[in-house]
């Protein structure tokens, strides 16, 4: 299947096959508990680009940020993970991943069409193997972004 979209020279956010990102999914698949000897890790790219394959615009530069934040609104990233809940279980039953991307500011020339970054989910081996680990399927949810200023 395809569904084909019209051009609007928005801003969008387009995996390594430049397809729209509707959601980015980190699927760990199944691990055994406490049989991990590495963290798990699960890479993921995702570019910004214009949806008409145009430069950013103009002879002036521009910043971008790529963001991640979790369901209610924190920040992800190697400090801060992402709480993945136990399905069926308690709310204080969760695991956690760190995201691992391009972080800080990104000057961009107006002439350029695109900004790169590899986006990882991180659920590190002790974790994996820690005593508080229960079987079962964990989900987490949240947003990726990016904002774009013009800088002149």
């Amino acid at each position: 299947r395809v569904e084909i979209l019209p051009k609007s020279g928005k801003l969008v956010l387009v995996d390594e096959n430049n397809k729209l990102i509707d959601k980015l999914i980190f699927d760990h698949g199944k691990l055994v508990k406490g049989g991990a000897v590495t963290d798990s890790i699960v890479e993921k790219t995702v570019k910004l680009k214009r949806d008409d394959g145009a430069a950013f615009g103009g002879s002036g530069a521009y910043k971008v940020t790529f963001e991640a934040k979790d369901s209610s609104g924190t920040e992800v990233n190697m400090t801060n993970g992402l709480s993945l809940v136990g399905h069926g279980m308690t709310t204080d039953e969760k695991l956690n991943s760190k995201l691992k991307y391009r972080d800080g500011e990104i000057i961009l020339a107006g002439t350029e069409k695109e900004v790169e970054t590899k986006v990882q989910s991180i659920i590190e081996a002790t974790v994996l193997n820690g005593t508080s680990v229960k079987e079962g399927l964990y989900i987490g949810s949240g947003t990726f972004e990016a904002k774009v200023e013009n800088v002149g």
